[in-house]
């Protein structure tokens, strides 16, 4: 081997170890800039999904809040549906008495509100018709209290109204129910919700 292809041997020599050592370095270089992306991409990766979690918790609470909400919504208004329909099927009954147990409803709550001097039943038609004259006759015992019937009537389902001079007592079934419900309304919740 002459002198030239020993130098030339040296050169291509020493140009493979730098390229070997410019590779190992290039393929170092790419190793750790890949180990900092996979950690970088981990943590963002983990960040993204602790932040999706509480996401989902937030949202799963308003949903669940939502249909609470909703719940009770619905429970209320079926509390106030059985209330209607407590106090319909009162004035069902009500309008459904017979002629005596009539009389002898209205007599009663009438009796209270009667003043000393002149007081006249006011009824609807069927009701002045029907029980008129009998409850006029049973409210006629007090004998410084007088009754009478008024000529008018009321355009109500039942019940009456007392006038005495200037004062007028409503004794209604809606007047009575509507008092009443107030009065009642706590403990007819309590009675039919007291499970709930």
């Amino acid at each position: 081997m002459s002198g030239i292809d020993l130098i030339i041997e040296k050169i291509i020599s020493q140009a493979n170890l730098q390229a070997v050592n410019e590779l190992k370095y290039v393929n170092s270089k790419i190793d750790k800039n890949f180990e900092e992306q996979k950690k970088r991409f981990k943590r963002t990766l983990e960040s993204e999904l602790a932040h999706a979690v509480v996401k989902a918790q937030e949202e799963h609470k308003r949903v669940i809040a939502g249909a609470m909400l909703e719940s009770r919504k619905n429970l209320l208004q079926t509390k106030v549906d059985l209330i209607n329909e407590v106090f319909d099927k009162t004035l069902e009954h009500l309008m459904g008495l017979s002629t005596n147990e009539k009389v002898g409803f209205l007599a009663n709550i009438a009796k209270g509100s009667l003043l000393v001097g002149e007081n006249e039943l006011v009824l609807n038609s069927s009701d002045k018709k029907e029980i008129g004259s009998k409850l006029v006759k049973e409210l006629s015992a007090d004998k410084t209290k007088k009754v009478s019937l008024c000529e008018e009537t009321i355009d109500v389902c039942g019940g009456l109204v007392i006038r005495n001079d200037k004062i007028q007592t409503n004794l209604t079934y809606a007047a009575i129910l509507r008092v009443e419900r107030e009065k009642l309304e706590g403990e007819v919740v309590k009675l039919l919700f007291e499970r709930s």
